[in-house]
């Protein structure tokens, strides 16, 4: 070593290099530990499966707890449109996801998609209820459309419970 030639600095040996001074990768792989098999608790699985079990109870729960609110709030009428909403959406949700897990299904047994036609009727058969039932209803009393609107997207607000719940149960530590 000559007296010019600077020493070259050192580097840290910790997981934070992610390529060698030549650019490769797996040069450092032994600096990072293999990762640990991964076993899951089995009450955690089993809290998470009764998952949509408990969406479908609470959404007909919430349907009649927020109509009943909504009838001194808002009038009978925006309670109706509510309650109409709500139950449509707890029919289309319902269709939705067991024509989602009979799809899986076939999928799973025999590894063919089913019918393209099939599903796209059905898919548009639950809208063209949600849209039946909404000129109905909007048509006999208009001043309900808000309810109705609201009635909707009572799924969504059971989905979220059922995610909040999730995630207390989850912070206490035990499922």
């Amino acid at each position: 070593m000559t007296l010019d030639a600077k020493p070259e600095p050192e580097r840290d040996p910790s997981p934070v290099w992610a390529e060698n001074a030549e650019g490769d990768a797996d040069a450092d792989a032994h600096l990072y530990p293999e990762p640990l098999p991964f076993t899951p608790d089995p009450g955690e699985e089993t809290f998470a499966a009764a998952a949509p079990a408990r969406i479908k109870r609470l959404v007909p729960i919430l349907a009649v707890a927020l109509a009943i609110a909504c009838w001194p709030l808002f009038g009978w009428r925006n309670a109706l449109g509510f309650a109409v909403g709500a139950t449509i959406a707890a029919i289309n949700y319902r269709w939705l996801e067991g024509g989602i897990s009979a799809l899986f299904d076939r999928i799973a047994k025999t590894g063919n998609p089913t019918s393209g036609a099939g599903t796209f009727f059905r898919f548009f058969l639950r809208f063209g209820l949600v849209l039946s039932v909404a000129y109905a209803t909007l048509d006999s009393y208009p001043e309900s459309l808000y309810g109705f609107l609201a009635g909707l997207f009572v799924p969504a607000a059971a989905i979220l419970l059922e995610a909040f719940y999730q995630v207390v149960v989850g912070l206490r530590g035990r499922p």
